[in-house]
């Protein structure tokens, strides 16, 4: 058992003394000298994570995976790579341990390549042969882990952000397909709002996925409202709220039904929230409660937005310009 202790580094003796007073009267057995008696230091292991507390009067603290334990992860996979090939109960013990690295890391990025894996593990057979593909996730999983950073613990957890998206699609048009967005601050006041037209070389792509491509136009403005407003939501807690109960269930999921939301969400959506520590939540809004609805139409007059600000946005034009 481990007790992990915590305190101002004034105080660190007389919290020793006392911790282990009450050990002795309760007659609890604990190492008082040697490996596992540690000193206090900013810099900790305790379960396996490593803490660096040494900016928590500052309001914030890291978390991460032991060295160790991404060094063993990395040589997994690059015993895997090299072999070309696994017995199906190695790639399941490669699954939970990438389940549990990920959770320290916005396991969202990580989710698609680690599905590709637990497909993997569910083939039949006593020792499975990996194809160019497969070895492509594997490498891609590895580069993932070395490049992985610290989880950042700190007071912006306590401000949470509300982003309502909407998108419209309407042919025959002047403006066929246009999409909006508003940001309302943890104090429940809109600031900042933007709606603009799709670019029509965008829209071609689009059509291109669909007939009818409210789905994309709905995708839209959460990866533009997360680009454009990573300044505030960086840290933080953010609900996006959309009225499409399809575009949701993409965002959730981090990837999308068709090469155009693949790319946004999980191309770019997914990398943006790991890289700025957003921590998103997608709710369900009614389009006649979605503060966003009038914008998307460009239509700027909404009382409830009288105060808030327009900002101007501009969509790419191409896909391959996501980045």
């Amino acid at each position: 058992m481990i007790f992990t202790c915590i305190c101002c580094s004034e105080e660190e003796k007389n919290v020793s003394f006392y911790i282990e007073s009450l050990f002795r009267l309760l007659g609890v057995d604990f190492a008082d000298s040697g490996d596992k008696a540690v000193p206090f230091t900013p810099r900790f292991k305790t379960l396996g994570v490593l803490f660096d507390v040494s900016s928590l009067q500052g309001g914030s603290f890291t978390l991460e995976h032991t060295e160790s334990r991404r060094c063993e992860l990395v040589e997994t996979l690059q015993d895997l790579i090299k072999r070309g090939g696994a017995a199906p109960k190695e790639l399941e013990r490669l699954h939970g341990g990438l389940i549990w690295f990920g959770s320290f890391n916005y396991g969202r990025m990580l989710n698609r390549l680690v599905k590709e894996v637990s497909n993997m593990a569910r083939v039949r057979g006593k020792l499975l042969t990996f194809n160019e593909g497969f070895l492509d996730v594997l490498h891609r999983l590895m580069a993932a882990v070395q490049d992985s950073k610290p989880a950042a613990i700190s007071r912006s957890l306590c401000h949470t952000w509300i982003i309502f998206t909407d998108g419209a699609y309407e042919p025959g048009s002047k403006q066929p397909a246009t999409f909006g967005a508003v940001l309302v601050a943890p104090s429940g006041t809109p600031i900042e709002m933007f709606g603009e037209q799709a670019p029509a070389t965008l829209l071609d792509e689009f059509l291109h996925e669909s007939q009818h491509p409210i789905y994309e136009m709905e995708v839209l403005p959460v990866v533009m409202a997360c680009k454009i407003w990573t300044k505030y939501i960086s840290g933080s807690p953010t609900v996006f709220y959309l009225d499409n109960t399809a575009a949701r269930s993409a965002c959730i999921k981090g990837d999308g039904a068709n090469r155009a939301t693949r790319r946004m969400l999980f191309e770019l959506f997914v990398k943006l929230e790991s890289r700025f520590r957003i921590l998103s939540w997608f709710g369900r809004v009614p389009s006649h409660s979605n503060s966003a609805d009038a914008p998307s139409r460009l239509c700027f007059s909404d009382p409830l937005l009288k105060a808030c600000r327009r900002i101007s946005v501009v969509a790419p034009a191409h896909l391959e310009q996501w980045g």
